[in-house]
Protein backbone atom coordinates (compact mmCIF):
# COMPACT_ATOMS: atom_id res chain seq x y z
CA UNK A 1 0.00 0.00 0.00
CA UNK A 2 1.85 3.22 -0.93
CA UNK A 3 2.34 5.90 1.62
CA UNK A 4 0.81 9.23 1.91
CA UNK A 5 3.92 10.68 1.12
CA UNK A 6 5.07 8.70 -2.08
CA UNK A 7 2.91 10.88 -4.72
CA UNK A 8 5.40 13.11 -5.91
CA UNK A 9 4.64 17.36 -6.32
CA UNK A 10 5.89 19.47 -8.90
CA UNK A 11 9.77 19.70 -10.07
CA UNK A 12 10.72 22.69 -8.64
CA UNK A 13 9.85 21.71 -4.60
CA UNK A 14 12.67 21.40 -2.52
CA UNK A 15 11.64 18.60 -0.23
CA UNK A 16 12.98 18.01 3.65
CA UNK A 17 12.43 14.36 4.08
CA UNK A 18 14.02 14.50 7.90
CA UNK A 19 10.04 15.38 8.73
CA UNK A 20 8.29 12.68 6.84
CA UNK A 21 6.37 10.14 8.48
CA UNK A 22 3.76 8.16 6.94
CA UNK A 23 0.05 9.08 8.24
CA UNK A 24 -2.60 6.68 9.29
CA UNK A 25 -6.32 6.68 7.98
CA UNK A 26 -7.34 8.99 10.52
CA UNK A 27 -4.77 11.56 9.74
CA UNK A 28 -5.53 11.10 6.47
CA UNK A 29 -9.46 11.75 6.61
CA UNK A 30 -8.82 14.92 9.15
CA UNK A 31 -6.39 16.28 6.59
CA UNK A 32 -9.31 15.95 3.37
CA UNK A 33 -11.79 17.59 5.77
CA UNK A 34 -9.77 20.52 6.47
CA UNK A 35 -7.49 21.11 3.64
CA UNK A 36 -9.42 19.05 0.54
CA UNK A 37 -5.98 17.06 0.35
CA UNK A 38 -6.07 13.44 -0.79
CA UNK A 39 -2.33 14.22 -1.77
CA UNK A 40 0.90 16.05 -1.49
CA UNK A 41 -0.02 19.74 -2.75
CA UNK A 42 1.97 21.36 -5.24
CA UNK A 43 3.58 24.50 -4.10
CA UNK A 44 5.39 24.78 -0.54
CA UNK A 45 4.03 23.33 2.29
CA UNK A 46 4.16 22.10 6.25
CA UNK A 47 2.26 19.36 7.59
CA UNK A 48 2.18 19.07 11.19
CA UNK A 49 0.65 15.91 13.23
CA UNK A 50 0.58 15.51 17.06
CA UNK A 51 2.64 18.25 17.50
CA UNK A 52 5.45 17.39 15.29
CA UNK A 53 6.34 18.24 12.14
CA UNK A 54 5.39 15.25 9.54
CA UNK A 55 6.14 16.69 6.20
CA UNK A 56 7.79 19.73 4.47
CA UNK A 57 8.53 21.10 1.56
CA UNK A 58 9.73 24.74 -0.41
CA UNK A 59 10.28 26.60 -3.54
CA UNK A 60 12.71 28.62 -5.36
CA UNK A 61 10.46 31.70 -4.08
CA UNK A 62 8.97 30.11 -0.44
CA UNK A 63 10.79 28.70 2.11
CA UNK A 64 10.34 27.44 5.38
CA UNK A 65 12.37 27.69 8.68
CA UNK A 66 11.58 26.01 12.44
CA UNK A 67 11.61 28.49 14.99
CA UNK A 68 14.55 28.28 17.53
CA UNK A 69 13.04 29.66 20.67
CA UNK A 70 9.61 28.15 20.35
CA UNK A 71 7.34 25.32 18.82
CA UNK A 72 6.64 26.96 15.27
CA UNK A 73 7.53 28.01 11.45
CA UNK A 74 8.40 31.26 10.02
CA UNK A 75 7.27 31.33 6.05
CA UNK A 76 9.07 33.70 3.92
CA UNK A 77 7.58 35.03 0.84
CA UNK A 78 10.08 36.48 -1.30
CA UNK A 79 9.00 39.96 -3.01
CA UNK A 80 7.02 39.53 -6.70
CA UNK A 81 6.19 35.92 -5.81
CA UNK A 82 3.01 35.29 -8.18
CA UNK A 83 0.42 32.33 -8.22
CA UNK A 84 2.04 29.88 -5.40
CA UNK A 85 0.70 28.24 -2.67
CA UNK A 86 1.35 27.26 0.97
CA UNK A 87 -0.45 24.01 2.63
CA UNK A 88 0.00 24.60 6.58
CA UNK A 89 -2.65 22.04 7.75
CA UNK A 90 -2.14 20.70 11.67
CA UNK A 91 -3.69 17.80 12.98
CA UNK A 92 -4.62 15.39 16.41
CA UNK A 93 -5.33 12.45 16.64
CA UNK A 94 -3.82 11.23 19.65
CA UNK A 95 -6.00 12.33 22.89
CA UNK A 96 -5.30 14.60 25.38
CA UNK A 97 -2.49 16.20 23.40
CA UNK A 98 -2.14 19.93 24.32
CA UNK A 99 -0.73 21.62 20.70
CA UNK A 100 0.71 25.47 21.27
CA UNK A 101 2.34 26.73 17.89
CA UNK A 102 3.59 29.57 16.67
CA UNK A 103 3.72 30.36 12.80
CA UNK A 104 4.69 33.92 11.40
CA UNK A 105 4.68 34.77 7.71
CA UNK A 106 6.32 37.28 6.07
CA UNK A 107 4.83 38.41 2.56
CA UNK A 108 7.16 40.33 0.30
CA UNK A 109 6.49 43.50 -1.41
CA UNK A 110 4.09 43.09 -4.47
CA UNK A 111 3.92 39.42 -3.63
CA UNK A 112 -0.08 37.17 -4.54
CA UNK A 113 -0.23 34.17 -2.35
CA UNK A 114 -2.92 31.76 -1.21
CA UNK A 115 -1.88 30.30 2.01
CA UNK A 116 -4.01 27.32 3.43
CA UNK A 117 -4.45 26.53 6.95
CA UNK A 118 -6.65 24.67 9.26
CA UNK A 119 -6.63 22.24 12.34
CA UNK A 120 -8.49 19.18 12.67
CA UNK A 121 -8.97 17.02 15.78
CA UNK A 122 -9.63 13.26 16.50
CA UNK A 123 -10.86 12.17 19.91
CA UNK A 124 -11.79 8.66 21.25
CA UNK A 125 -10.60 9.19 24.19
CA UNK A 126 -11.52 10.45 27.43
CA UNK A 127 -8.85 13.43 27.88
CA UNK A 128 -9.11 16.86 26.08
CA UNK A 129 -7.36 17.85 23.48
CA UNK A 130 -6.79 21.08 21.90
CA UNK A 131 -4.95 23.22 19.61
CA UNK A 132 -3.78 26.79 20.07
CA UNK A 133 -2.22 28.57 17.04
CA UNK A 134 -0.98 31.79 16.56
CA UNK A 135 -0.50 33.13 13.46
CA UNK A 136 1.04 36.32 12.67
CA UNK A 137 1.38 37.93 9.20
CA UNK A 138 3.45 40.80 8.07
CA UNK A 139 1.96 41.74 4.78
CA UNK A 140 4.48 44.19 2.52
CA UNK A 141 3.77 46.66 0.35
CA UNK A 142 1.41 46.22 -2.66
CA UNK A 143 1.04 42.63 -1.44
CA UNK A 144 -1.82 40.45 -1.79
CA UNK A 145 -2.84 37.41 0.40
CA UNK A 146 -5.86 34.97 0.53
CA UNK A 147 -6.01 33.00 3.34
CA UNK A 148 -7.95 29.86 4.24
CA UNK A 149 -8.37 28.48 7.38
CA UNK A 150 -11.08 25.39 8.43
CA UNK A 151 -11.36 23.63 11.61
CA UNK A 152 -12.93 20.30 12.39
CA UNK A 153 -13.15 17.90 15.18
CA UNK A 154 -14.76 14.73 15.70
CA UNK A 155 -14.13 11.01 17.37
CA UNK A 156 -16.37 9.77 19.57
CA UNK A 157 -14.51 10.07 22.90
CA UNK A 158 -15.88 11.83 26.04
CA UNK A 159 -12.69 14.41 26.24
CA UNK A 160 -13.47 17.64 24.75
CA UNK A 161 -11.79 19.21 21.22
CA UNK A 162 -10.73 22.54 21.48
CA UNK A 163 -9.42 25.23 19.16
CA UNK A 164 -8.11 29.03 20.01
CA UNK A 165 -6.32 30.39 16.38
CA UNK A 166 -4.99 33.90 17.06
CA UNK A 167 -4.35 35.64 13.94
CA UNK A 168 -2.62 38.87 14.05
CA UNK A 169 -2.27 41.29 10.57
CA UNK A 170 -0.55 44.03 10.04
CA UNK A 171 -0.65 45.15 6.28
CA UNK A 172 1.65 48.09 4.90
CA UNK A 173 0.74 50.66 2.40
CA UNK A 174 -1.61 49.19 -0.33
CA UNK A 175 -1.22 45.81 0.76
CA UNK A 176 -4.45 43.40 0.69
CA UNK A 177 -5.24 40.29 2.54
CA UNK A 178 -8.69 38.52 2.60
CA UNK A 179 -9.65 35.81 4.83
CA UNK A 180 -12.19 33.00 4.77
CA UNK A 181 -12.50 30.68 8.11
CA UNK A 182 -15.02 28.08 8.46
CA UNK A 183 -15.80 25.93 12.08
CA UNK A 184 -17.63 23.25 10.10
CA UNK A 185 -18.38 20.89 13.24
CA UNK A 186 -17.64 18.71 15.94
CA UNK A 187 -15.40 21.45 17.92
CA UNK A 188 -16.25 22.11 21.50
CA UNK A 189 -14.54 25.23 22.53
CA UNK A 190 -13.52 28.09 20.87
CA UNK A 191 -12.07 31.23 21.35
CA UNK A 192 -10.80 33.24 17.57
CA UNK A 193 -9.00 36.36 18.24
CA UNK A 194 -8.22 38.42 14.81
CA UNK A 195 -6.30 41.47 15.35
CA UNK A 196 -4.91 43.92 12.73
CA UNK A 197 -3.70 47.19 11.28
CA UNK A 198 -3.73 48.68 8.22
CA UNK A 199 -1.39 51.09 6.91
CA UNK A 200 -2.43 53.05 4.26
CA UNK A 201 -4.78 51.99 1.55
CA UNK A 202 -4.78 48.76 2.89
CA UNK A 203 -7.66 46.68 2.53
CA UNK A 204 -8.86 43.39 4.76
CA UNK A 205 -12.02 41.48 4.49
CA UNK A 206 -12.58 38.65 6.41
CA UNK A 207 -15.25 35.96 6.27
CA UNK A 208 -16.14 33.85 9.23
CA UNK A 209 -18.76 30.98 9.12
CA UNK A 210 -19.34 29.00 12.51
CA UNK A 211 -22.04 26.25 13.05
CA UNK A 212 -22.56 25.36 16.87
CA UNK A 213 -24.43 22.27 18.13
CA UNK A 214 -25.21 20.69 21.50
CA UNK A 215 -23.42 22.26 24.64
CA UNK A 216 -20.88 24.08 21.95
CA UNK A 217 -19.53 27.24 23.02
CA UNK A 218 -17.79 29.70 20.65
CA UNK A 219 -16.38 33.28 21.02
CA UNK A 220 -15.64 35.47 17.99
CA UNK A 221 -13.85 38.36 18.85
CA UNK A 222 -11.94 41.00 15.93
CA UNK A 223 -10.45 44.02 16.56
CA UNK A 224 -9.28 45.87 13.61
CA UNK A 225 -7.45 49.33 13.56
CA UNK A 226 -7.81 51.85 10.26
CA UNK A 227 -4.23 53.61 10.95
CA UNK A 228 -3.82 54.73 7.15
CA UNK A 229 -5.42 57.05 5.20
CA UNK A 230 -7.64 55.35 2.79
CA UNK A 231 -7.78 51.88 4.80
CA UNK A 232 -11.11 49.54 4.49
CA UNK A 233 -11.86 46.49 6.51
CA UNK A 234 -15.06 44.36 6.15
CA UNK A 235 -15.32 41.64 8.60
CA UNK A 236 -18.87 39.39 8.14
CA UNK A 237 -19.47 37.06 9.99
CA UNK A 238 -22.65 34.30 9.69
CA UNK A 239 -23.50 31.72 11.74
CA UNK A 240 -26.22 28.96 13.13
CA UNK A 241 -26.37 28.21 17.09
CA UNK A 242 -28.07 24.73 17.12
CA UNK A 243 -29.66 22.63 20.54
CA UNK A 244 -27.90 24.50 23.87
CA UNK A 245 -24.92 25.94 22.35
CA UNK A 246 -23.52 29.35 22.70
CA UNK A 247 -21.87 31.74 20.43
CA UNK A 248 -20.71 35.50 21.36
CA UNK A 249 -19.47 37.82 18.54
CA UNK A 250 -17.35 40.73 19.72
CA UNK A 251 -16.17 43.45 16.82
CA UNK A 252 -14.12 46.13 17.36
CA UNK A 253 -13.49 48.78 14.64
CA UNK A 254 -11.21 51.67 15.33
CA UNK A 255 -11.42 54.44 12.39
CA UNK A 256 -8.41 56.54 12.97
CA UNK A 257 -7.79 58.29 9.54
CA UNK A 258 -9.58 58.76 6.32
CA UNK A 259 -11.10 55.21 6.20
CA UNK A 260 -14.50 53.34 5.84
CA UNK A 261 -15.03 49.97 7.84
CA UNK A 262 -17.96 47.46 7.83
CA UNK A 263 -18.73 45.38 10.45
CA UNK A 264 -21.85 42.53 10.32
CA UNK A 265 -22.74 39.44 12.57
CA UNK A 266 -26.00 37.60 10.73
CA UNK A 267 -26.95 34.60 13.00
CA UNK A 268 -29.91 32.34 13.15
CA UNK A 269 -30.94 30.94 16.48
CA UNK A 270 -32.56 27.49 16.89
CA UNK A 271 -33.85 25.11 20.00
CA UNK A 272 -32.28 26.23 23.04
CA UNK A 273 -29.02 28.22 21.82
CA UNK A 274 -27.80 31.63 22.88
CA UNK A 275 -26.34 33.98 20.73
CA UNK A 276 -24.73 37.28 21.76
CA UNK A 277 -23.41 40.30 19.22
CA UNK A 278 -21.58 42.90 20.67
CA UNK A 279 -20.40 45.39 17.76
CA UNK A 280 -18.35 48.59 18.32
CA UNK A 281 -17.52 51.27 15.85
CA UNK A 282 -15.18 53.98 17.22
CA UNK A 283 -14.57 56.96 14.92
CA UNK A 284 -11.00 59.06 15.42
CA UNK A 285 -11.18 61.07 12.59
CA UNK A 286 -13.95 63.57 10.67
CA UNK A 287 -13.51 61.17 7.63
CA UNK A 288 -13.84 57.83 9.35
CA UNK A 289 -16.90 56.19 7.72
CA UNK A 290 -18.05 53.19 9.94
CA UNK A 291 -21.27 50.97 10.16
CA UNK A 292 -21.95 48.21 12.54
CA UNK A 293 -24.66 45.33 11.53
CA UNK A 294 -26.36 43.10 13.80
CA UNK A 295 -29.30 40.20 13.39
CA UNK A 296 -30.07 37.37 15.16
CA UNK A 297 -33.37 35.31 14.63
CA UNK A 298 -34.87 32.26 13.89
CA UNK A 299 -35.02 33.47 10.44
CA UNK A 300 -32.03 35.84 10.11
CA UNK A 301 -31.73 37.74 6.75
CA UNK A 302 -30.67 35.88 3.76
CA UNK A 303 -29.39 33.05 5.04
CA UNK A 304 -32.59 31.47 5.18
CA UNK A 305 -35.45 32.84 3.01
CA UNK A 306 -37.79 30.45 1.56
CA UNK A 307 -40.02 31.93 -1.14
CA UNK A 308 -42.89 29.78 -1.96
CA UNK A 309 -46.11 30.10 -3.98
CA UNK A 310 -48.81 31.89 -2.96
CA UNK A 311 -52.49 30.78 -0.97
CA UNK A 312 -50.07 27.95 1.05
CA UNK A 313 -49.94 28.73 4.95
CA UNK A 314 -47.13 29.12 6.64
CA UNK A 315 -46.89 25.60 8.53
CA UNK A 316 -47.01 24.46 4.70
CA UNK A 317 -44.55 26.39 3.28
CA UNK A 318 -42.99 28.41 5.99
CA UNK A 319 -42.80 31.21 3.37
CA UNK A 320 -41.28 34.54 4.29
CA UNK A 321 -41.14 36.34 1.61
CA UNK A 322 -43.93 36.54 -1.47
CA UNK A 323 -42.77 38.31 -4.75
CA UNK A 324 -45.72 39.81 -6.81
CA UNK A 325 -46.12 41.89 -10.01
CA UNK A 326 -48.02 45.23 -10.14
CA UNK A 327 -48.60 45.94 -13.50
CA UNK A 328 -52.66 46.71 -13.75
CA UNK A 329 -55.44 47.43 -11.74
CA UNK A 330 -58.56 44.97 -11.09
CA UNK A 331 -61.88 47.10 -10.91
CA UNK A 332 -64.90 44.76 -8.40
CA UNK A 333 -65.66 41.37 -8.40
CA UNK A 334 -62.12 39.77 -8.65
CA UNK A 335 -60.99 38.38 -5.27
CA UNK A 336 -57.62 40.14 -4.24
CA UNK A 337 -54.59 38.29 -3.89
CA UNK A 338 -53.56 40.09 -0.33
CA UNK A 339 -56.30 38.98 1.17
CA UNK A 340 -54.51 34.83 0.99
CA UNK A 341 -50.71 35.69 1.83
CA UNK A 342 -50.49 35.69 5.66
CA UNK A 343 -49.88 38.95 7.59
CA UNK A 344 -46.32 37.82 9.03
CA UNK A 345 -45.11 37.22 5.41
CA UNK A 346 -42.79 40.45 3.56
CA UNK A 347 -44.69 41.21 0.08
CA UNK A 348 -41.61 41.96 -2.40
CA UNK A 349 -43.22 44.03 -5.14
CA UNK A 350 -41.46 43.63 -8.87
CA UNK A 351 -41.06 44.89 -11.72
CA UNK A 352 -41.95 42.41 -14.27
CA UNK A 353 -43.48 44.13 -17.90
CA UNK A 354 -40.56 46.35 -17.77
CA UNK A 355 -38.66 46.46 -20.85
CA UNK A 356 -36.22 49.28 -19.66
CA UNK A 357 -34.54 50.94 -16.80
CA UNK A 358 -36.81 53.61 -16.75
CA UNK A 359 -40.31 51.45 -16.82
CA UNK A 360 -38.77 49.46 -14.07
CA UNK A 361 -38.17 52.63 -11.56
CA UNK A 362 -41.72 54.08 -12.61
CA UNK A 363 -43.12 50.92 -11.22
CA UNK A 364 -40.60 50.72 -8.60
CA UNK A 365 -41.69 53.37 -7.53
CA UNK A 366 -45.69 53.29 -8.10
CA UNK A 367 -44.88 50.03 -5.67
CA UNK A 368 -43.73 51.72 -2.43
CA UNK A 369 -46.69 53.74 -2.44
CA UNK A 370 -49.10 50.93 -3.08
CA UNK A 371 -47.42 48.37 -0.51
CA UNK A 372 -45.56 50.68 1.43
CA UNK A 373 -42.37 48.78 1.08
CA UNK A 374 -38.80 49.87 0.30
CA UNK A 375 -37.91 46.11 -0.89
CA UNK A 376 -38.62 45.52 -4.65
CA UNK A 377 -36.79 43.07 -7.24
CA UNK A 378 -36.28 44.92 -10.28
CA UNK A 379 -37.04 42.71 -13.63
CA UNK A 380 -36.00 44.37 -17.05
CA UNK A 381 -36.60 41.81 -19.94
CA UNK A 382 -37.19 42.73 -23.04
CA UNK A 383 -36.41 39.32 -24.89
CA UNK A 384 -39.93 38.26 -25.31
CA UNK A 385 -38.61 34.43 -26.68
CA UNK A 386 -36.42 33.54 -23.59
CA UNK A 387 -37.46 36.16 -21.28
CA UNK A 388 -34.07 36.84 -20.79
CA UNK A 389 -33.00 39.60 -18.15
CA UNK A 390 -31.14 43.01 -19.47
CA UNK A 391 -27.99 43.50 -17.18
CA UNK A 392 -27.32 46.47 -18.63
CA UNK A 393 -30.85 48.18 -18.00
CA UNK A 394 -30.70 46.26 -14.95
CA UNK A 395 -27.71 47.61 -13.16
CA UNK A 396 -29.16 51.52 -14.26
CA UNK A 397 -32.35 51.11 -12.55
CA UNK A 398 -30.82 49.15 -9.35
CA UNK A 399 -28.25 52.53 -9.33
CA UNK A 400 -31.41 55.12 -9.19
CA UNK A 401 -33.22 53.25 -6.70
CA UNK A 402 -30.68 52.34 -4.59
CA UNK A 403 -29.88 56.64 -4.38
CA UNK A 404 -33.78 56.69 -3.61
CA UNK A 405 -33.48 54.42 -0.79
CA UNK A 406 -35.28 51.31 -1.91
CA UNK A 407 -33.63 47.86 -0.87
CA UNK A 408 -32.99 46.32 -4.59
CA UNK A 409 -32.91 42.77 -5.62
CA UNK A 410 -32.43 42.37 -9.57
CA UNK A 411 -33.17 39.79 -11.30
CA UNK A 412 -30.12 38.80 -13.76
CA UNK A 413 -28.24 36.91 -16.11
CA UNK A 414 -25.18 35.27 -14.04
CA UNK A 415 -22.46 37.22 -15.64
CA UNK A 416 -19.45 38.32 -12.90
CA UNK A 417 -19.43 41.78 -13.92
CA UNK A 418 -22.44 42.44 -14.37
CA UNK A 419 -23.34 41.06 -10.82
CA UNK A 420 -20.27 43.76 -9.74
CA UNK A 421 -21.72 46.40 -11.69
CA UNK A 422 -24.61 45.83 -9.66
CA UNK A 423 -23.10 45.72 -6.32
CA UNK A 424 -21.66 48.96 -6.98
CA UNK A 425 -24.49 50.57 -7.66
CA UNK A 426 -25.87 49.22 -4.67
CA UNK A 427 -28.28 46.43 -4.72
CA UNK A 428 -28.73 44.17 -1.41
CA UNK A 429 -28.43 41.14 -3.36
CA UNK A 430 -27.68 39.46 -6.76
CA UNK A 431 -30.87 37.15 -8.05
CA UNK A 432 -29.71 35.21 -11.24
CA UNK A 433 -31.56 32.29 -12.88
CA UNK A 434 -30.91 28.92 -12.67
CA UNK A 435 -32.69 28.73 -16.29
CA UNK A 436 -35.08 30.76 -17.81
CA UNK A 437 -38.21 31.67 -16.41
CA UNK A 438 -40.96 28.88 -15.79
CA UNK A 439 -38.82 26.35 -17.91
CA UNK A 440 -38.82 24.35 -14.56
CA UNK A 441 -35.34 23.12 -16.51
CA UNK A 442 -33.09 23.09 -13.41
CA UNK A 443 -29.81 24.59 -12.45
CA UNK A 444 -28.34 24.94 -16.24
CA UNK A 445 -26.22 28.09 -15.44
CA UNK A 446 -24.67 26.10 -12.49
CA UNK A 447 -20.88 27.00 -13.17
CA UNK A 448 -21.63 30.57 -13.45
CA UNK A 449 -23.71 30.79 -10.05
CA UNK A 450 -20.71 29.43 -8.23
CA UNK A 451 -18.62 32.29 -9.70
CA UNK A 452 -21.12 34.59 -8.32
CA UNK A 453 -21.28 32.92 -4.78
CA UNK A 454 -17.18 32.88 -4.39
CA UNK A 455 -16.31 36.07 -5.86
CA UNK A 456 -19.40 38.60 -4.89
CA UNK A 457 -20.01 39.82 -1.13
CA UNK A 458 -23.41 39.90 -1.22
CA UNK A 459 -26.56 37.09 -0.86
CA UNK A 460 -27.10 34.88 -3.94
CA UNK A 461 -30.60 33.83 -4.42
CA UNK A 462 -31.20 31.48 -7.10
CA UNK A 463 -33.96 32.40 -9.26
CA UNK A 464 -35.99 31.42 -12.08
CA UNK A 465 -36.07 27.90 -13.62
CA UNK A 466 -35.63 25.35 -10.63
CA UNK A 467 -38.17 22.33 -11.29
CA UNK A 468 -37.59 20.01 -8.55
CA UNK A 469 -36.68 20.18 -4.67
CA UNK A 470 -33.44 18.11 -5.42
CA UNK A 471 -32.12 20.96 -7.70
CA UNK A 472 -33.45 23.41 -4.63
CA UNK A 473 -30.83 21.40 -2.04
CA UNK A 474 -28.14 21.43 -5.16
CA UNK A 475 -28.22 25.64 -5.25
CA UNK A 476 -28.17 25.80 -1.41
CA UNK A 477 -25.04 23.26 -0.82
CA UNK A 478 -22.64 25.50 -3.35
CA UNK A 479 -23.92 28.33 -1.15
CA UNK A 480 -26.80 30.19 -2.27
CA UNK A 481 -28.33 32.20 0.65
CA UNK A 482 -31.81 31.28 -0.97
CA UNK A 483 -34.01 29.95 -3.64
CA UNK A 484 -37.05 31.50 -5.69
CA UNK A 485 -39.43 28.75 -6.55
CA UNK A 486 -42.87 29.48 -7.77
CA UNK A 487 -42.94 27.17 -11.08
CA UNK A 488 -42.06 23.81 -9.99
CA UNK A 489 -44.73 24.27 -6.80
CA UNK A 490 -47.40 26.32 -8.87
CA UNK A 491 -47.86 23.43 -11.11
CA UNK A 492 -47.20 20.06 -8.83
CA UNK A 493 -49.63 17.96 -8.85
CA UNK A 494 -50.30 18.18 -5.23
CA UNK A 495 -49.36 21.76 -4.55
CA UNK A 496 -49.03 22.06 -0.63
CA UNK A 497 -46.78 18.74 -0.65
CA UNK A 498 -44.04 19.72 -3.06
CA UNK A 499 -44.41 23.03 -1.23
CA UNK A 500 -43.08 21.12 2.36
CA UNK A 501 -40.77 18.86 0.10
CA UNK A 502 -38.63 22.70 -1.05
CA UNK A 503 -38.99 23.63 2.36
CA UNK A 504 -37.35 20.27 3.29
CA UNK A 505 -34.89 20.24 0.79
CA UNK A 506 -33.43 24.01 1.38
CA UNK A 507 -32.94 23.20 5.05
CA UNK A 508 -31.40 20.18 4.29
CA UNK A 509 -28.68 21.87 1.75
CA UNK A 510 -28.42 24.72 3.88
CA UNK A 511 -26.92 22.58 6.84
CA UNK A 512 -25.12 20.60 4.29
CA UNK A 513 -23.27 23.88 3.35
CA UNK A 514 -22.98 25.23 6.78
CA UNK A 515 -21.64 21.75 7.76
CA UNK A 516 -19.20 21.52 4.91
CA UNK A 517 -19.19 18.98 2.27
CA UNK A 518 -17.10 15.89 2.42
CA UNK A 519 -14.32 15.68 0.12
CA UNK A 520 -14.41 13.78 -3.35
CA UNK A 521 -12.15 11.00 -4.36
CA UNK A 522 -11.37 11.11 -7.72
CA UNK A 523 -9.28 8.34 -8.03
CA UNK A 524 -10.05 4.69 -6.74
CA UNK A 525 -11.70 4.42 -3.26
CA UNK A 526 -11.59 4.53 0.47
CA UNK A 527 -13.04 1.88 2.72
CA UNK A 528 -15.21 3.32 5.27
CA UNK A 529 -13.87 0.69 7.38
CA UNK A 530 -10.09 -0.06 8.52
CA UNK A 531 -8.67 -2.81 6.39
CA UNK A 532 -7.08 -4.48 9.20
CA UNK A 533 -8.42 -6.86 12.14
CA UNK A 534 -10.13 -9.37 9.53
CA UNK A 535 -10.63 -12.34 11.22
CA UNK A 536 -8.89 -15.40 9.50
CA UNK A 537 -9.72 -19.11 10.22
Amino acid sequence: MKSFWLRTPAANIIRDRRHEQNMDAIQKSLLEQIAGLHEVPAGAYNFRVNGQAAGRSTTANIDIVTKEDKPGIDIIIKPGTKNESVHIPVILSATGLKDLVYNDFYIGEGSDVTIVAGCGIHNGGDADSSHDGIHTFHIGKNARVRYVEKHYGEGDGMGKRVMNPTTVVEIAEGGYMEMDTVQIRGIDSTHRVTAGKLGKDATLIIREKIMTHGQQRATTDFKVDLDGEGSSANVISRSVAKNKSYQLFKSVINGNNRCAGHSECDAIIMDEATVSAVPEITANNIDASLIHEAAIGKIAGEQIIKLMTLGLTEAEAEAQIVTLALRRANDGGIANILDYIPENVKLLPNTSGARNAEEAVRIARLSRELCHSDMVKIEVIRDTKYLLPDNYETAKATEILAKEGFVVMPYMYPDLNAARDMQNAGAACIMPLAAPIGSNRGVCTKDFIQILIDEIDLPIIVDAGIGRPSQACEVMEMGAAAVMANTAIATAGDIPAMASAFKNAINAGREAYLSGLGRVKKDGASASSPLTGYIHE
